[in-house]
């Protein structure tokens, strides 16, 4: 019996440091962390619940999981949420939309991550040719580009028609 206490009690006490092991716990937490601002804990939350989703692009959590990691690479670092989203669309496919590339291409956008979310816009023209989501995210870059000033910006928007209108 108290080897059974003892064992019980090291589990317990295992499970509380080390947080949840569930993809959809951490999930969670990581959309709250985001939702707060705290893009540091969400990445951690996120990576955490991809981490034990492993391989398996199948699960239900990993497609939110890994926009999430992205959502908060935005805030953190815009390359690797360019990278990221680029690679969940390889491995993904149709799973990976044109409303997905235009939340993390605005997101980058106002975050002032020009070169990424033109490269986000280029890609996402190129796998969804004629989308008006991706229509509107140029047009909004533009925008965003002009008002900041950012030349190089509004010169790659321009190649891409929307700057000049």
């Amino acid at each position: 019996m108290r080897l059974l206490s003892l064992a019980l009690s090291c589990l317990l006490f295992s499970a509380s440091c080390g947080g949840s092991s569930d993809p959809g716990a951490l999930t969670d937490s990581g959309m709250q962390a985001l939702r707060s601002g705290d893009y540091s804990t969400a990445e951690t939350d996120f990576d955490r619940a991809l981490e034990v989703i492993g391989s398996d692009t199948a699960h239900p959590q990993y497609k939110r999981a890994m926009m999430g990691v992205i959502q908060a690479r935005v805030h953190t670092d815009a390359a690797r949420a360019q990278s990221g989203l680029l690679a969940l669309r390889k491995a993904l496919g149709e799973k990976v939309t044109d409303s997905d590339f235009q939340k993390i291409a605005n997101l980058l956008g106002g975050e002032g991550k020009f070169t990424e979310a033109i490269t986000l816009l280029t890609e996402g023209q190129k796998a969804f040719p004629g989308s008006v989501q991706l229509d509107t995210l140029g047009k909004n870059l533009a925008r965003q580009a002009e008002a900041a000033n950012d030349k190089s910006a509004t010169s790659a928007l321009a190649g891409l028609g929307y700057v000049g209108d």
